[in-house]
């Protein structure tokens, strides 16, 4: 069986990246998502193939809050920022 690399957009807001990969064919019980070494790996079968891929870890992400879903064939996979490092507005007090 032949492994295949999926194909993923990545977007990136104030809070979070949000990665978007096709799987079509591909259950949550043949796919593993690994946090290891600064990357996020995902892998896994389908019934006529198998799949693999890495994405780098920016240093900001909070890796232990992770949450992914698979639906219809599309796994979104939800990356949050440490919240220390996220951008915030400095209330102004008037006096």
């Amino acid at each position: 069986m032949q492994t295949y690399h999926t194909h993923s957009d990545v977007y990136e807001n104030q809070d979070s990246y949000m990665i978007i990969s096709d799987l079509p064919g591909v259950t949550s019980e043949k796919l593993k998502l690994i946090v290891e070494g600064g990357q996020l790996r995902l892998e896994g079968d389908a019934p006529d193939w198998r799949f693999a891929r890495a994405f780098r870890l920016p240093r900001e992400v909070d890796g232990d809050h992770i949450k992914a879903e698979l639906r219809n064939g599309v796994l979104s996979v939800q990356v949050p920022k440490r919240a220390e490092l996220r951008p915030r507005r400095i209330p102004i007090a008037e006096g």
